[in-house]
């Protein structure tokens, strides 16, 4: 007969945490919020604040976008919202306790997974998979699997989660030769970052929410130390005086345990201060790119090779600035010429010739068809935007000046 695995501490985590934000919060969210200036860092503000972490997904999510798989849905509070908003959502949830939650909350309305993400099996194939603070848990290699087998051509990943910073940030406290975060969780953003760069996805967005999420780790810590540590230690006095054997043998055999929930919890270091020192909690937004995909944009050198061919010449570069923001408005100008007045005026002539020269049409549409073809993928179609120009090019101004001669290496 098989074993029964294992409760993870996070799934209990997660079960204490609701039942806490519930009961004192008023929320039903799991996440972190976004404090704005001027909303003050107090409980009766939680909900406001993870109303504004949701709302800031929503404003994220892609247009275009119908299906949605939404990975650690935690209490299904999102999901619900999702499905609101008129969206196909399945969803994904390792908590036995937290499923049935969910179950309850959603019925009939959302497929849901009783699975961790890297065992997920099924026929679905989603616009975006969303992880909003699951990630930390996945392994990157199976989660790249995955999204991959799950994700339509040129699907999306959403990624709001924290990372562990290399090196404290500018302003802050640098790290101590052997100092620990407090807080635990999250992979490392170099890390991360360099990982992507060898998967078939492209960086859309990276904005930086450690300023505005930070604030939520003061709201745990004052839950800890006004309600959780004065509970614990009254606790820890009855049982000591009452059954000092029983509470001396606990303690020895959970010391590791106790020792770093005083660390992590008790001690009073989860605190803003200390999340923004070695976390970043950032928002990513990528793209998939298709295996054959080509760009409807023609044109142009490949940036790898121009940059690493122009450092074997005998030139220094003076300036790099990206215009790729900036320029790819003027392809929405050209696709709204092509669609409102070009394409009009092609069917016009091609019904005309095709109705009067019907012979003469067939034999031109024959010999001309694979320039017919690829005038309808890269301009007719009307592919070429503003977005796919960011898709595909980058637009840089670039500054270079010829070195002196005696400083030429010959290659």
């Amino acid at each position: 007969m098989p074993s029964k695995p294992k409760v993870q501490l996070k799934d209990i985590g997660l079960d204490i945490g609701l039942a806490f934000a519930k009961h004192v919060y008023k929320t039903d969210y799991l996440h972190y919020g976004i404090w704005p200036e001027g909303l003050k860092v107090e409980p009766a503000n939680v909900l406001e604040a993870q109303t504004n972490y949701a709302d800031l997904l929503l404003k994220n999510i892609p247009s275009g976008v119908e299906s949605i798989l939404d990975v650690g849905c935690g209490s299904g509070k999102f999901t619900e919202q999702l499905l609101d908003a008129g969206f196909k959502v399945e969803a994904v949830s390792p908590s036995p306790h937290l499923s049935e939650i969910v179950l309850s909350r959603l019925g009939d309305r959302a497929r849901l997974h009783q699975c961790r993400y890297e065992d997920l099996t099924t026929d679905s194939r989603f616009d975006l998979i969303l992880f909003s603070e699951s990630f930390q848990y996945l392994n990157l290699e199976e989660m790249f699997l995955q999204s991959r087998k799950y994700l339509k051509p040129g699907g999306y990943l959403l990624i709001c989660d924290f990372f562990n910073r290399e090196q404290a940030p500018e302003g802050s406290r640098p790290f101590g030769e052997d100092e620990k975060s407090p807080i635990s969780g999250g992979h490392g953003i170099r890390h991360f970052l360099e990982t992507m760069k060898t998967q078939p996805f492209l960086q859309l967005k990276d904005q930086d929410l450690t300023k505005e999420t930070a604030p939520s780790l003061d709201i745990m810590r004052d839950l800890i130390q006004e309600v959780i540590r004065p509970s614990w230690n009254a606790v820890a006095y009855y049982m000591g005086s009452n059954y000092p054997k029983f509470t001396a043998c606990f303690s020895y055999l959970f010391r590791k345990k106790i020792k770093q929930a005083h660390r992590k919890y008790l001690s009073g270091n989860t605190s803003g201060e200390q999340f923004f020192r070695f976390k970043t909690y950032r928002l990513f937004l990528y793209q998939l790119f298709g295996v054959d995909e080509k760009s409807p944009i023609s044109g142009g050198h490949g940036i790898k090779r121009f940059l690493e061919t122009m450092e074997k010449q005998p030139f220094l570069q003076l300036k790099d600035q990206d215009l790729t923001k900036e320029t790819a408005p003027s392809l929405d100008i050209m696709r709204d010429l092509i669609q409102e007045v070009i394409r009009p005026s092609w069917n016009a002539v091609a019904y005309y010739m095709g109705s009067n020269y019907p012979k003469f049409t067939a034999c031109f549409s024959y010999l001309f068809r694979k320039k017919i073809k690829q005038a309808h993928r890269k301009y007719l179609s009307g592919n070429t935007s503003g977005e796919q120009f960011f898709r595909f090019k980058t637009y840089r101004l670039f500054l270079y000046q010829l070195k002196e001669k005696d400083s030429w290496i010959d290659v």
